[in-house]
């Protein structure tokens, strides 16, 4: 059994109420980072059916409309762009998703690790 004071019980406990606020605080980045992951796969879903849309317009009229066949495709190649631009944010919403699981982890285990030293006291 390890003996404390009162003093270090009372950091301990501060220690252990710091590390609650910090779990919660990433619990909310988390939160919000989940949200905007949400987001961003509706925009991608809609930009990919823009995308689609363009090239089968694309296709339906190049024999006969060579002019308006340039610019569907060029809208389909823009829409691509859009989908590539949005799955890049997906993959860096993810690894902050990630990120924030990792950290919220450590935060837990710290809590625990505090808790176990104050109790040992």
């Amino acid at each position: 059994m390890i003996l404390m004071d009162k003093d270090e019980q009372k950091r301990l406990k501060n220690r252990i109420s710091e590390l609650g606020r910090e779990k919660r605080r990433l619990e909310g980045k988390l939160d919000k980072a989940n949200r905007e992951l949400g987001e961003l796969r509706a925009s991608e879903r809609r930009a990919q059916a823009e995308m689609s849309d363009a090239q089968a317009a694309a296709r339906r009229f190049r024999a006969t409309h060579r002019q308006l066949s340039a610019t569907y495709a060029a809208a389909a190649g823009a829409a691509g762009k859009e989908v590539r631009k949005v799955q890049g944010k997906i993959a860096r919403v993810e690894r902050d998703v990630s990120s924030l699981k990792a950290q919220i982890a450590r935060a837990e285990q710290n809590i625990g690790e505090t808790h176990s030293t104050l109790n040992a006291g």
